[in-house]
Formats: C-alpha cells, structure tokens, sequence
C-alpha cells in the first residue's frame, strides 16, 4: 500500500538532485532524491509518520528498525561511530529535527516555483532552500531485507535561504587570504596545519 503525502509547511533540502538523477553508491543505479530536513513540532512529521504506518499496514515490517524519518542529531552520531562526517552540522539543536529521503528511479519529480510555474532551470533548487514535497510512502522487499522509503513526486520551491549542508568546497573564512597569498607561498591557515 503506498500512502501520498503533500507537505503543509516548508521543510529545508539537502543535496538536491531533482533535475538530474545522481548515481546511488549502493546499487549503481542513478535517481532523482534530496534529503528533506523538518522541526520535529511540525504537523508534516505526524502526516508522514500516519504514511509510513499506513505503508507498513499487512507487510512484515518493523518500523522500530525500518522507519524513514530519521532524528538529525542521532544520525550524526550514528555517522561518527562509523567514522562517516556529520551531515547536520549546521543544525542549531539538530535533536529538534529529523529527515527523510524521498527519492524516485525513473521519473522525474515536478518542480514548480510558488506560483506552481514550472521549475526547468537546474539551478533554481540549492542546498538550504524550503521547500513544500509530495511523496509516497512505500514498502519494499528486496533480497531478503524490507523496510519503507519514500517516492519523490513534486517539489515547490518556496524561498531561498543559506546552505544548510557542510559537505563539498566552501569558501573560506577569509577568501582575502587566498586571493592575497603571493604566487607560491600557501598559507598555514589555510591549510590547516596540512603541508
């Protein structure tokens, strides 16, 4: 049983990808996803718990173990133990907050601005930015293992705002220092004690 939720509130993204698939490290296959980040006081989070139990109704599934919606500060932690980075850094009381990571293999998801104009510029949705989903809660079964995921349908984009995720390149603290480093000579600061 899928069960199809559209978000009332704006939740912020992360890693966007709804333009164009990226390639799944587990099974080689590229999809469409993002990592969509609510306050856990929000009414969104019960509509998408009521899917997930909906989903699960009749399949063998425990939802303790298979649940998709995710606390931020605990996944962080769970992260660290396996020697990963943290994703939610950025996330004053990350405990406030979970996640979830809709995502679709063959279709791609409808993004409109908020005026429901279509979105086509790959530009237009960066990490930070809040946004209103509609997903589908699903059960799978795959070679021996089940759980619930959630199918990414459309996305609107509501406004802007900083990025909120700390993986990949970011500016420095001082770009001066980088622009200003005679040709040659880099600087220990930046380089954080790295020679």
């Amino acid at each position: 049983m899928s069960a199809i939720v559209t978000t009332e509130e704006t939740c912020r993204v992360m890693w966007p990808s709804v333009f164009v698939p990226k390639k799944n490290k587990f099974d080689g296959t590229s999809r469409y996803e993002l990592i969509a980040v609510f306050e856990k006081s929000s009414p969104d989070v019960q509509k998408l718990l009521a899917a997930v139990k909906a989903a699960a109704e009749g399949e063998n599934i425990d939802l303790k173990r298979a649940n998709p919606i995710k606390n931020c500060k605990a996944d962080d932690e769970r992260r660290e133990r396996e020697g990963l980075a943290p994703r939610f850094e950025n996330l004053d009381n990350a405990g406030e907050y979970v996640f979830i990571q809709p995502w679709s293999k063959t279709t791609k998801p409808g993004v409109v601005d908020a005026n429901i104009n279509d979105v086509i510029d790959p530009n237009a949705l960066k990490d930070g930015y809040h946004v209103k989903l509609n997903v589908n809660a699903f059960a799978w079964n795959k070679s021996g293992r089940s759980g619930i995921s959630f199918g990414l349908n459309h996305v609107m984009i509501v406004r802007e705002d900083e990025r909120l995720s700390t993986g990949g390149a970011s500016a420095p603290r001082d770009p001066k220092k980088i622009w200003s480093a005679p040709e040659g000579k880099l600087d220990d600061d930046l380089l954080g004690g790295f020679e």
